[in-house]
């Protein structure tokens, strides 16, 4: 943080998304001082200056500081919603691209897989899919949080084995395929679980886009692959309507984050 002015994760060259109280607004801006906001975009894009550290939760990938932000009116911030716990506001926005792109790209009553289906933007992203009517169907190794929560069909699977996958699934190839999972290796899993001509959502920082090509090619088949970039404005609001509507998500998120 002092050697670069703001956070920034080696590992995978990220740095997570933060919240916060405005204390000035310049133009270009619509929000006032003292609005809580969460931004959208990733903190290794913003500057950032820390005093001190108040608290750390590791288990829910958390810090609590006393700090400045610069947002500039290119990066996109949100309102916090009055009728959510602000960490459950914020851990839903940080990966709002999933379940966005998922909405936004689904079919009505098409065909959802999601790999990694049991993290936090899985489960959103099942959510999203179920939402336009579609038949989804979650993979992962633990599918406990899939069967509480009922937002997608588990599938219990190594997705880093695509023929275990491929077995798995039954022969449903899928009109979208969010890929969410932290692993890496996981692309051929995505790839044999879409259409011929499906959509990838490549969401996972994992995620090596050789490796996606090649695959294409050993299965024969050419999906359109998306990498999920900056969120889209909408795509925060709708991860907090997605919480409303499923409390079984809402549930074991804020499980997760020790929220009672």
């Amino acid at each position: 943080m002092a050697e670069r002015g703001k956070l920034h994760n080696p590992a995978t060259d990220s740095g997570g998304t933060l919240l916060g109280t405005v204390t000035s607004v310049g133009a270009g801006r619509e929000l006032e001082a003292g609005d809580r906001v969460v931004a959208l975009a990733s903190t290794s894009a913003i500057p950032l200056a820390l005093g001190r550290v108040l608290s750390v939760r590791a288990a829910a990938a958390e810090i609590e500081v006393e700090g400045r932000a610069v947002l500039s009116a290119a990066l996109p911030a949100a309102r916090v919603p009055d009728d959510l716990d602000d960490r459950l506001a914020v851990a839903a926005a940080d990966v709002a691209g999933a379940p966005g792109l998922v909405h936004d790209l689904l079919p009505d009553g098409g065909t959802a897989v999601v790999i990694g289906a049991s993290g936090s933007a899985g489960l959103l992203a099942c959510a999203a899919a179920r939402d336009r009517g579609a038949r989804v169907l979650g993979v992962d190794l633990d599918v406990g949080p899939l069967e509480r929560t009922g937002v997608a069909e588990p599938v219990e699977a190594d997705a880093q084995d695509a023929v275990g996958v491929l077995d798995a699934l039954g022969g449903v190839e899928a009109d979208v395929v969010a890929h969410v999972a932290t692993a890496p290796g996981c692309e051929a899993s995505a790839v044999a679980a879409v259409a011929a001509e499906g959509t990838i959502v490549l969401f996972s920082l994992a995620t090596s886009f050789p490796r996606c090509v090649n695959v294409a090619d050993v299965f024969g088949k050419r999906p359109r692959m998306l990498v999920a970039t900056a969120l889209r404005l909408h795509h925060a609001p709708l991860a907090w309507e997605l919480l409303r509507r499923h409390d079984g998500v809402r549930a074991e998120l804020g499980r997760r984050l020790g929220i009672s």
